[in-house]
């Protein structure tokens, strides 16, 4: 995955969490995002890191 396709799928991580409202399966984030599981695990590990280094 390229960065920039890797900023676009965090960007949409995060929209898709913040709209959803509710806890997702992970299965369902990848159906939305259009990656695969390991992909997703990467997202899900830099958007976390994001967040603690916003302190959010």
């Amino acid at each position: 995955m390229t960065e920039e396709i890797r900023e676009e799928k965090l960007a949409e991580l995060e929209a898709v969490l913040f709209l959803q409202g509710e806890p997702l399966s992970r299965g369902k984030i990848v159906k939305i995002l259009g990656v695969q599981a390991e992909e997703l695990a990467e997202l899900v590990g830099i958007f976390e890191e994001r967040l603690e280094a916003a302190d959010r």
